[in-house]
């Protein structure tokens, strides 16, 4: 059996569009860049790319020790047998492998879909005090209304950082009915104080019990954009509120089983956060779910399998920031001519400090 890993970063866009596989990696630069992933992330596999890298990304990654993974094209004939691995289901993945009779499983497209969508979560979990799921004109004006200070809608099914109106006093209102036109449901929530955002990574198994695979800090803006990941021994990462993330867990878990029960598996992600009140620290559960790999397993991945796994402590972040360690390439060589990338990934190990956060 031959293994491949394929990083399809699009996964959003599938709930929206039927495209070809090469059309869904070329569409956005974000797309194309981080299909690279594969590269540093296969471990018992081979990375398959659209494009050959070339020869000076090659020699970045030299610099930094990293040796990547042998690769494989997708104009290029695979071995029978050959199984494929994805971040995320595909039905572009699902139509390419079959036409070359290749294996690749996933679930229930339906299912992935209901799932990943963020009033499911909201459904099926506790939900932030004041939030509610809106299905009309006449829901989203009473709920609004209510709100003495900022808010945030989101829409259920929009890609990560995209999708969600922060709503302030100033904001027309005009602009909240608009957004619920456009999606006929939102998942409405009061802006709070918040003093730490994580995530949670699981591999969920057709059976047996969920593999659970680490917690990692999200860095954000102000506005909730993620901006990076910090991972670690948890202990010494979350300090005081680990407390917070053992609660998490539990919600986690029973959350799985539930989402196994439906006849999911594969990757799983949960954001989660620990906000302020006036009673002191406050722990969010789930905010959200991500039915696919995400780069908080990045982090965790690149923490085990690279040299400087070693460090107790790896942050990554997506910058277009010069840096002295890119992680992916910000140039590819395609159609007889180069795509320039504004931004690349980068890494940096450290000694972490609890009281700095």
């Amino acid at each position: 059996m031959h293994d491949y890993l394929f990083i399809n970063a699009f996964f959003e866009e599938e709930f929206h569009s039927s495209l070809s596989l090469l059309h869904y990696i070329t569409k956005h630069p974000v797309s194309l860049q981080l299909h690279y992933l594969s590269l540093l992330l296969a471990q018992h596999q081979t990375a398959l790319l659209a494009f050959p890298i070339d020869q000076s990304y090659a020699e970045i990654l030299k610099k930094q020790d990293i040796a990547p993974a042998p690769y494989k094209l997708l104009a290029e004939e695979l071995p029978v047998h050959t199984h494929i691995h994805s971040w995320g289901s595909s039905l572009a993945l699902q139509a390419w492998a079959k036409e070359r009779s290749l294996l690749y499983t996933m679930p229930s497209w339906d299912l992935v879909r209901r799932i990943h969508a963020k009033d499911f979560v909201a459904t099926h979990t506790t939900r932030l005090l004041g939030s509610s799921i809106l299905s009309s004109h006449d829901a989203l004006d009473t709920w609004l209304e209510k709100q003495q200070g900022p808010c945030v809608l989101k829409t259920p099914l929009l890609a990560a950082g995209r999708g969600h109106l922060l709503l302030s006093k100033e904001t027309k209102r005009q602009q909240a009915h608009d957004l619920f036109t456009n999606h006929g449901l939102l998942i409405a929530e009061p802006w709070v104080d918040r003093i730490l955002d994580f995530s949670t990574q699981w591999e969920l198994p057709a059976q047996g019990s969920p593999i659970y695979l680490g917690a990692t800090i999200c860095e954000n803006t102000k506005h909730g954009g993620y901006l990076g990941s910090v991972v670690g021994p948890e202990s010494i990462l979350f300090g005081s509120y680990l407390p917070f993330v053992t609660e998490h867990l539990i919600h986690a878990k029973a959350l799985l089983t539930h989402i196994q029960a439906l006849g999911f598996f594969g990757s799983i992600g949960f954001d989660a956060f620990i906000y302020r009140t006036l009673d002191g620290p406050c722990l969010q559960p789930i905010v959200e779910l991500n039915a696919r790999k995400t780069m908080g397993w990045v982090a965790l991945q690149l923490h085990k399998q690279h040299p400087w796994s070693a460090a107790p402590f790896l942050r990554i972040r997506y910058t277009a920031d010069p840096c002295t360690c890119p992680l992916l390439p910000r140039k590819i060589f395609m159609n007889s001519s180069f795509c320039h990338l504004p931004k690349t990934l980068s890494w940096e190990s450290f000694a972490f400090n609890p009281q700095e956060r």
